[in-house]
């Protein structure tokens, strides 16, 4: 199971409190007139917007989900995503009020990320005063999205810098819950398998993302498997009989069998490794490849000697096993096995 990240208000979310209320208290011997400047401008909508921006923006998740209204009771959406391993960074623009009715307050922020800016809007309301003068604010719609990952083939992804192992694997997507705005990439890289990177951009709150994840075999684990079968062939193509056990080929001849045969690989096979479906399991093949068999024989017939060639195709295949700890088992196919 995925554990939820740890979203305990930081150091930073009681000293910003602290100076608040030193705020506040400097304010309140200014006179009214100040006061109720500050909750237009410091105390107002856009400022507690920002506040949440900035804790993104400085890669901050707990003190971000330790502000009002951005935890959501909905336990559906799987939170670990919610964590600053999972953040990238952005450069946050301008934050302003665009919009204000029956006590509700739209802010709008422009972001930017890589060489794309975004606009974002947010809405929030009062629900209370600090220190008995100043607003207090909440989100009224959590500045979430969810993002719907699928994996194929495998259950480990890297999102961001952080590293996950999804429940299992199945048809349908796993739903994670996610910051607005962010941006996430999705990957995967381990000793034996790869993908494409995924990217996907949260920039408008509620809404749903989705993003495939296609794992496959990288190039040291092609090698791998190409090294284990030439040398399993090799020591098959060693054997001096004309059904050497265990092996993917072998040959019948009808006539009498005068010396040993002489097996050699004309071609290897030229190696495909392909995933189970719904599983973390692989398989090579079955991939053709043709050995020859030279042995003398007699005819029953006749009597006649002569020394026999033939070109044998025959299939390899390998099931592939790869351990958390991505230790690699090769166990090979038998073709002949029931």
């Amino acid at each position: 199971m995925l554990t939820a990240p740890d979203v305990a208000a930081p150091t930073g979310a009681r000293r910003r409190a602290f100076i608040w209320l030193a705020a506040a208290l400097v304010l309140t011997l200014a006179g009214t007139g100040a006061v109720i400047a500050a909750n237009a401008t410091v105390f107002g909508a856009a400022s507690f917007v920002r506040i949440y921006l900035d804790a993104l923006a400085r890669g901050d998740a707990a003190e971000a989900l330790a502000l009002a209204g951005v935890a959501s009771d909905d336990v559906s959406p799987d939170i670990t995503l919610l964590s600053s391993a999972a953040l990238a960074p952005f450069e946050l623009g301008e934050v302003r009020e665009t919009a204000s009715r029956d006590g509700r307050h739209e802010v709008t922020a422009t972001w930017t990320v890589g060489t794309e800016e975004h606009e974002t809007r947010f809405t929030v309301e009062r629900v209370g005063t600090t220190a008995g003068l100043f607003a207090s604010w909440a989100f009224v719609v959590s500045p979430l999205a969810t993002l719907d990952v699928t994996l194929e083939h495998e259950d480990r992804v890297q999102v961001n810098d952080l590293d996950l192992v999804t429940a299992s694997i199945t048809a349908a997507p796993h739903r994670f819950a996610v910051f607005v705005p962010g941006r996430y990439t999705l990957q995967h890289d381990s000793r034996w398998l790869t993908s494409d990177a995924v990217t996907v951009t949260a920039d408008q709150v509620g809404t749903t993302l989705e993003a495939a994840v296609d794992v496959r075999a990288n190039e040291d684990l092609l090698a791998e498997v190409d090294r284990t079968a030439r040398e399993f062939l090799d020591d098959c193509a060693a054997q001096r009989v004309l059904f050497p056990p265990g092996c993917p080929f072998g040959e019948t001849v009808n006539n009498r069998v005068l010396g040993e045969p002489v097996w050699s690989i004309d071609a290897y096979p030229e190696i495909t490794i392909v995933g189970t479906s719904g599983e973390p399991r692989w398989h090579s093949g079955p991939d053709q490849g043709i050995a020859q068999v030279t042995v003398e024989v007699q005819s029953i017939f006749d009597g006649s000697v002569e020394t026999l060639e033939r070109n044998v195709r025959f299939p390899m295949e390998f099931e592939i096993h790869i351990s958390r700890g991505d230790r690699l088992t090769l166990v090979t196919v038998d073709p002949y096995a029931d």
